[in-house]
């Protein structure tokens, strides 16, 4: 990863807050990192079950909004594309960085420097993390308005099924990355807030921390 040791840099531990606090919270640190140059992860959660959906995507065609008034969860718009994510019951990370250090980096160059990071932890966790480098063809392919049912560049997976939802945003002069790692099982919550999901078929896609036996 680029050598950043010069540049200031904050870990925020953070507890539950609103889904727009978090967003909100999250695009500060982005411009601070362009208007300062610094470097932060920000570890927080959730006050309540919310559906974070990418900066691009359709609502009307994608997330059945009644299923989520009726379920309690409040839907809001990421900065960051990607797909949608429930949170709740999740750990939920944000990296924010100018992208001087980087070089000019792409996207894509990025997540494969972060996921690196990320291997790491997993497998400090006693699981056997591997790191699957799809193609946007790929990708395109298999596309789902589910974060978890659609493959990502460089994402991680256990055993084939998929254990960390990121995306990413950059500005002239830095980036954000937001992630998502699941703590439980999601797919029975999950799928009722998408027109036409299935939770089997989900389940088979994705994974969580106490379905991998690290959580009680």
């Amino acid at each position: 990863m680029p050598a950043t040791r010069h540049l200031p840099a904050f870990l925020l531990l953070e507890g539950a807050a609103s889904a727009a606090a978090n967003m909100a919270k999250d695009q500060h640190l982005l411009n601070r990192a362009a208007e300062t140059g610094a470097v932060t992860v920000r570890l927080y959660t959730w006050a309540g079950p919310t559906l974070s959906v990418g900066r691009t995507q359709r609502l009307d065609r994608e997330i059945d909004l009644a299923s989520c008034r009726a379920a309690g969860a409040v839907v809001v718009r990421r900065t960051t594309g990607g797909q949608a994510v429930l949170h709740g019951q999740d750990l939920t990370y944000s990296v924010t960085a100018p992208l001087a250090p980087f070089g000019g980096a792409g996207v894509l160059s990025i997540y494969r420097e972060l996921s690196l990071v990320f291997e790491h932890f997993f497998a400090a966790l006693g699981l056997q993390p591997q790191v699957q480098a799809y193609t946007g063809r790929q990708r395109l392919a298999q596309a789902s308005a589910i974060c978890f049912a659609t493959p990502s560049a460089f994402e991680i997976t256990l055993n084939g099924r998929k254990i960390l939802g990121s995306a990413q945003r950059q500005t002239p002069r830095a980036f954000l990355q937001h992630g998502t790692l699941p703590l439980r099982p999601q797919p029975a919550s999950l799928a009722p807030l998408f027109k036409g999901a299935e939770p089997s078929r989900i389940a088979a896609q994705m994974t969580d921390l106490e379905s991998e036996g690290v959580l009680p």
